[in-house]
């Protein structure tokens, strides 16, 4: 990471993506915009909807985000038992989706500020039996 003041508030941010089964695409962008918690939020949607097929394994699509004024790539890693929980939760979330997806980037961008991964969340996920219990561990 860039040896800044790199504000998570002011974070531009580019989710790209890449195809890994044909390695001759070449890699792009599929979001941009300004604030860490919304890139985040971009990353785990594209992540949970088509980086992951319903057992948990990675699918050929693979994502991350680039946060530019850190200089830092962020990808989404962990557990997974915990991916699965949470894109179920995801997939069937309803109106619930968007204040789930909300709530998993800031706490994601809360751990990135602690130097940890989305491991951690994923993790939480895999201790729970319901949505609305990992939704308290996490807020």
């Amino acid at each position: 990471m860039k040896e800044n003041n790199a504000s998570p508030a002011d974070a531009l941010w580019k989710v790209w993506y890449e195809d890994t089964f044909d390695r001759e695409t070449p890699r792009k962008i599929e979001a941009s915009g300004a604030g860490l918690t919304s890139g985040l939020g971009q990353l785990w949607r594209l992540h949970l909807r088509e980086g992951i097929n319903a057992t948990g394994s990675g699918t050929f699509s693979r994502f991350n985000l680039w946060w530019e004024q850190a200089g830092q790539s962020i990808d989404i890693k962990g557990s997974r038992e915990g991916m699965v929980k949470l894109r179920q939760w995801v997939l069937v979330g309803g109106d619930r989706q968007e204040n789930l997806l909300h709530t998993v980037a800031v706490a994601h961008a809360r751990l990135i500020g602690n130097g940890l991964s989305s491991a951690e969340l994923l993790d939480t996920a895999c201790l729970v039996s319901d949505l609305d219990d990992f939704l308290r561990r996490i807020e």
